[in-house]
């Protein structure tokens, strides 16, 4: 804020007395606000801000991901890159509703800096920046946040099971328990003749047919072998 003071020069106006501030203080608020006019849409713009948000935050970590496991240059050209587009996309998908903002940091700052120099404003007696939108712009941002988290780590874990089928087809029950963190074989189901199209239909019964199939082969195997 004190840098922002420094800036600008103080100019007296010759009809009234009162003195301003140049260039003019004031900070442009989303046009959402302009266009209700003061009337409230805080969900409006924590909803906004929260898509925002979540689209930022799983670019970011999706592509520091990327560029950890390439360990190249050309992989950090591409993680900059992505996060130019993804940033420029929400700064104009939000635009007209939150303004695209996606930092409590930074929308704080402007309705600090707004409500603060509203005195020296030459051009308007009230602010359409308020307090009561701090919330929104908190929470939205926070709560995308969190949900980008948590989808990156399910999509890890899902990318990592399918990994796991692929390097061992014949994977035991605990394996595959382990692997994708939940038991779907049921052991009371007799073995049953898997199909591309069965599987196509149902993919999830016939990987249970597969390891089914298998684990009974080699229990008959077992028992020529002792026989």
């Amino acid at each position: 804020m004190g840098l922002g003071y420094l800036i600008r020069v103080t100019v007296t106006d010759q009809e009234t007395g009162q003195k301003y501030l140049e260039p003019n203080v004031y900070a442009t608020p989303p046009p959402l606000l302009i266009a209700t006019d003061g009337m409230p849409s805080y969900g409006q713009i924590m909803l906004s801000e929260t898509i925002a948000s979540f689209i930022l935050v799983l670019t970011s970590v999706t592509v520091r991901n990327y560029e950890k496991k390439q360990s190249s240059m050309g992989a950090v050209v591409w993680a900059a890159l992505a996060m130019a587009i993804s940033l420029g996309a929400v700064n104009k998908i939000f635009r007209e509703s939150s303004g695209g903002i996606a930092n409590p940091a930074v929308a704080i700052s402007i309705i600090i800096w707004q409500e603060f120099t509203l005195s020296v404003d030459r051009y308007n007696d009230h602010s359409q920046w308020t307090y009561e939108y701090a919330t929104s712009f908190i929470i939205g941002p926070i709560a995308g946040a969190f949900m980008a988290g948590v989808c990156y780590n399910m999509q890890q874990h899902w990318i990592q099971t399918m990994r796991n089928f692929k390097k061992d087809p014949d994977m035991t029950e605990s394996a595959v328990s382990e692997a994708s963190g939940q038991s779907f074989i049921d052991s009371s189901r007799e073995p049953k003749m898997v199909t591309p199209k069965s599987i196509k239909a149902d993919p999830i019964a016939g990987v249970e047919a597969i390891f089914k199939g298998s684990k009974t082969h080699k229990a008959n195997e077992t028992g020529h072998s002792r026989n």
